[in-house]
């Protein structure tokens, strides 16, 4: 009887910890599958994105233009400016830098902007350096103000 007992829990302690690693398992698997199927930025479909790892390379082949910085909370203002890439033709002056870490928005600005830096914003190449960015003059992130600043800067006319 004591061999029936000693049997029965050590297979019920078996089938928990059998259990548990299928369950933490299918935890992590879902976790990791969501982080890689989040949604995409709008602004994929319309203009090109690079890594900021491709950034250097991607200002000698292409010294003028804009590039857009944003993050995860920015889809207000990620189809606020897919409007006005529409309305006004452009998908090839304006980039989309992929969010992939909050270090490589610091990396960046420490880099490239010494000014007022917010996310998300547009910033001016030209001539393959960095000229100014959407907050340093502006500082709401709507559709008018951002075509003030691109005729500012002579992107559009």
């Amino acid at each position: 009887m004591k061999k029936i007992e000693l049997k029965s829990i050590l297979l019920y302690a078996l089938l928990v910890v059998v259990t548990m690693i299928v369950v933490f398992g299918l935890g992590n698997l879902y976790k990791n599958r969501t982080k890689f199927t989040k949604e995409k930025s709008v602004l994929n479909e319309i203009v090109s994105s690079i890594q900021y790892n491709e950034l250097e390379s991607y200002k000698m082949e292409n010294p003028n233009f804009v590039l857009f910085v944003s993050n995860d909370d920015a889809k207000k203002q990620e189809e606020i400016l897919k409007d006005v890439i529409m309305k006004n033709g452009l998908q090839e002056e304006i980039i989309y830098l992929e969010y992939d870490h909050p270090k490589r928005i610091q990396q960046l600005k420490n880099k490239y902007v010494k000014t007022e830096f917010s996310i998300p914003n547009l910033l001016v190449f030209e001539n393959g350096m960095y000229k100014s960015n959407f907050f340093e003059k502006e500082s709401s992130f709507q559709e008018k103000s951002i075509l003030k600043f691109l005729k500012e800067e002579g992107i559009i006319e």
